[in-house]
């Protein structure tokens, strides 16, 4: 799956304008993606009653729609705009004007008493919805912004994220200041870098994502610089095995790894190897480790190999080493060996003689 920073996202925004899709249709469809999260978070916690923090820009107008909907759905929603509504412009402006004569909305400043009132009517709350920042996001939260990440950031009630959690870096992951720590984030069209990098990740809690009908030749118009391995893709790739193969028909992979005290790392190697599909493995480690080894390893042959003094493997093991090799199709070589001298000179000459 594609992962967009913040760039990739404007230029989205006006591909998708250019193809005759209205920035107030994209808030319509993101809005309704979110009530819809929203009203999955209610039932679970059997919960009628909705706080909804909208900022003055994009991220905003979505939560303002998403505000709409769920009175629609009967549900109790009084929202809270962190700004002057006279900043609004544009599609927010037009959101806004849908809810504002139909719904409690409270106007937050930068005073002191202001934010009093905002935690008691938080912590009445069964679930806030961040609407505050979006990927715009440029340097640490302003007022009130920033005082009502902080509020919310200790209310019991679980939190559902427009977009990205409000505070976080788009393209980083990185909280600028402090940042919502959501329970859940719907996202749009495609997961925001962020999202995916820690401690981002760990902000934002399950992760949804949510088409808002974007035309796929406008997505297709914007490169981004990451994707997102997911299973069914990383099984794709996987080879299938024939229900009558042998495991001599799977590959055959040799570990050249350890030394005293790092077992560990040729124990991980080597089940990595098994793990990732390989037939046959084999682990060649300094012979005094081997019964050690073996205890660890239950489907890897061990083949114990001359050592130095120092536990690590000797440079005596290469004819062993090479000969192994030679019926395998790869070799991993390195994982814990240390760095005798006798063992880098080994390690050197494995290099120029495998391949």
């Amino acid at each position: 799956m594609r992962l967009l920073t913040a760039d990739e996202v404007r230029a989205v925004d006006e591909a998708a304008a250019a193809a005759g899709v209205s920035t107030a249709q994209l808030m319509e469809n993101a809005g309704r993606a979110v009530a819809d999260a929203a009203a999955t978070l209610l039932a679970s916690c059997d919960g009628h009653h909705v706080v909804v923090l909208c900022g003055t820009g994009s991220n905003g107008g979505d939560g303002l729609v998403a505000a709409r909907l769920l009175r629609d759905r009967k549900v109790t929603v009084e929202v809270i705009l962190a700004g002057d509504p006279a900043g609004l412009a544009g599609a927010p402006a037009e959101k806004f004007a849908a809810v504002k004569d139909e719904l409690p909305v409270t106007t937050v400043g930068t005073h002191t008493k202001d934010f009093a009132d905002m935690q008691a009517r938080l912590a009445r709350a069964d679930l806030v919805i961040d609407a505050l920042l979006g990927t715009g996001l440029r340097g640490v939260p302003r007022e009130p912004a920033a005082s009502l990440i902080r509020i919310v950031n200790t209310t019991a009630a679980p939190v559902l994220a427009v977009d990205v959690p409000s505070g976080l870096e788009t393209d980083t992951g990185r909280p600028l200041g402090e940042a919502i720590r959501a329970t859940r984030t719907v996202t749009f069209e495609f997961p925001k870098l962020g999202l995916a990098l820690q401690p981002g990740a760990s902000y934002t809690g399950d992760l949804e994502v949510a088409p808002i009908g974007i035309p796929p030749a406008a997505l297709d118009q914007v490169q981004s610089q990451a994707t997102l391995l997911e299973a069914d893709q990383v099984c794709a790739w996987l080879p299938g095995r024939m229900p009558w193969a042998h495991k001599g028909d799977c590959g055959r992979v040799l570990i050249i790894a350890g030394s005293v005290g790092m077992t560990g790392a040729a124990t991980l190697a080597s089940l990595a190897a098994l793990r990732g599909g390989a037939g046959l493995v084999y682990l060649a480690a300094p012979e005094s480790l081997n019964d050690l080894l073996e205890v660890k390893l239950t489907e890897v042959i061990t083949l114990p190999m001359p050592e130095t003094e120092a536990r690590t493997l000797a440079a005596s093991a290469f004819d062993g080493i090479v000969e192994r090799a030679g019926r395998c199709e790869a070799v991993a070589l390195g994982p814990g060996i240390g760095l005798h001298a006798e063992t880098q000179e080994l390690t050197r000459r494995l290099i120029r003689a495998l391949d």
